[in-house]
């Protein structure tokens, strides 16, 4: 019995010490797999945190902003530029979206919505503007007179067509976004992020900025537009016949085809521009010009493309170097012929301009700068597609100093 204890012991002891070595051994690791984590969360790379929380903030803020009024096929986004300052880190990201209108018909739009109520009507008759009138004429409590009941008839009857070429169809769109944010330890300061939207021009402003208003803004601003033509105010776009042989969605689809969103710079480094997308067989890319100096020029080709007539010595350019006048190549040129020589624009605003129109920047002084083709209102999104900065339907914002032209 002696010995069976003693052998018992022995045993005892043994697995004691078996235990003893094992826990130390998972103690060993354990410690190790703690500094491991611990180096690891120490070492994330801010750049790589910042921009894939760029993307995350890009994503949130079309989905949120856009969502209430369409439905988002797809987004993609393309990190074209990290800058490292001190402490600091910006991410800057090429966001293309498509995206269709949740809206079924016309009527359904907010805008559309406004105008409606306005002259006491839920739904229009798109056949014509006789029919329109005979619906205002027989809503309640309307005290117009024929002429205004016109205006109104004829105003709704433009917006009808002008905007079903949106329901139910796919829209390409464009943004380019700036995402600061402030480095840690161990990453990133999610909290101090910022995200900022550009404006076409180089220029960065807050991003929900660019988000389209609400449903009752748009609304009120359906109605102001169909007082505003009812009252005399301001010309409704289908009374108007300024040049009759204008096709401007003719015009806008040469705008379209000849532009991209770019994000490398001309050879001046002083804009974004890729040549590679630009009409070059018609209207060679003379860099020593047209470099960072484009955007009348290509606003140019497109109302000529859309019908308006070229002018010998005035308003004018061949492929010939040195072809181009100043009212072809200027924007200050562009806008005195086609406006006051000619009287083929007329004043528009940011919420009526729409596909064909232009877009002109000026400063606080007066000094036209720059000037893009619109090619989209929806009433909810507004975009120009433009050179000098390349730019292709890019949405555009109501920003002070701008002026809006049509020519129909």
């Amino acid at each position: 019995m002696f010995l069976r204890f003693m052998s018992n012991r022995r045993l005892s002891i043994r697995n004691i010490k078996v235990t003893r070595n094992a826990l130390h051994l998972f103690l060993v690791i354990s410690i190790t797999f703690l500094s491991i984590v611990s180096v690891s969360a120490a070492s994330v790379d801010p750049k790589t945190a910042a921009k894939a929380e760029a993307k995350n903030q890009i994503a949130n803020l079309i989905n949120s902003g856009y969502g209430p009024y369409y439905d988002i096929l797809n987004l993609e986004m393309d990190i074209t530029k990290v800058e490292e300052n001190n402490n600091k880190i910006d991410v800057y990201a090429l966001a293309k979206i498509k995206k269709v209108l949740k809206a079924k018909k016309v009527s359904e739009l907010p805008y559309v919505k406004g105008m409606l109520k306005a002259v006491n009507l839920d739904d229009i008759d798109k056949d014509s503007a006789e029919n329109t009138m005979k619906q205002i004429k027989a809503s309640v409590n309307t005290k117009l007179n024929d002429e205004r009941i016109e205006r109104a008839a004829k105003l709704l009857q433009f917006k009808v067509r002008d905007l079903e070429q949106y329901i139910g169809q796919p829209q390409d769109g464009s943004l380019i976004f700036k995402y600061s944010v402030t480095k840690t330890s161990n990453g990133i300061d999610r909290d101090s992020g910022v995200l900022y939207a550009e404006d076409g021009i180089g220029n960065y402003f807050p991003a929900k900025n660019i988000l389209p208003k609400s449903s009752t803004e748009l609304e009120s601003d359906g109605a102001k537009e169909i007082k505003d033509v009812i009252n005399g105010e301001t010309l409704s776009a289908s009374v108007t016949s300024l040049y009759p042989g204008y096709d401007r969605l003719r015009a806008r689809d040469y705008a379209n085809q000849y532009t991209s969103t770019a994000t490398t710079y001309c050879p001046h480094n002083k804009a974004q521009q890729n040549t590679a997308y630009w009409n070059t067989g018609t209207y060679p890319a003379y860099l020593y010009n047209f470099c960072h100096n484009d955007c009348a020029d290509y606003v140019s080709q497109g109302l000529n493309y859309g019908g308006i007539p070229k002018e010998a010595g005035v308003w004018t350019r061949t492929s010939a170097d040195k072809s181009w006048t100043y009212a072809w190549q200027n924007v200050r040129g562009l806008k005195d012929y086609m406006y006051d020589t000619k009287g083929y624009w007329t004043p528009s605003t940011y919420t009526s301009a729409s596909a064909g129109g232009v877009r002109l920047w000026k400063t606080a002084d007066g000094v036209y700068y720059h000037i893009a083709m619109i090619v989209q209102n929806d009433t909810v999104t507004r975009k120009f597609s433009a050179h000098t900065y390349d730019r292709k339907q890019y949405d555009y914002s109501n920003e002070s100093y701008r002026e809006y032209y049509i020519l129909w």
